[in-house]
């Protein structure tokens, strides 16, 4: 249940058109520019306080992606 699609995330939080832009465009170029990074192995660490949005900006990330074909891995975490 922890892929970005699955059935047990029916209610996944996602952005609403035109919200977070800035912040979606730069993980996004993070994405598609890391091949310029000298450096193979890197990781996007997300963090802020609970109830910012990084799950939702993260699984609207994760479908533009998959839409655009560059989708690699997800994974989500719940705490229920």
């Amino acid at each position: 249940g922890a892929v970005h699609d699955s059935k047990e995330r029916c209610d996944a939080p996602k952005c609403m058109s035109e919200t977070r832009v800035a912040v979606q465009d730069e993980i996004l170029s993070w994405i598609t520019d890391g091949h310029m990074d000298a450096d193979p192995k890197r990781i996007l660490w997300v963090t802020g306080p609970a109830g910012t949005g990084k799950t939702a900006i993260l699984g609207s990330i994760a479908e533009r992606c998959k839409a655009d074909g560059t989708l690699a891995a997800t994974f989500f975490i719940s705490k229920r």
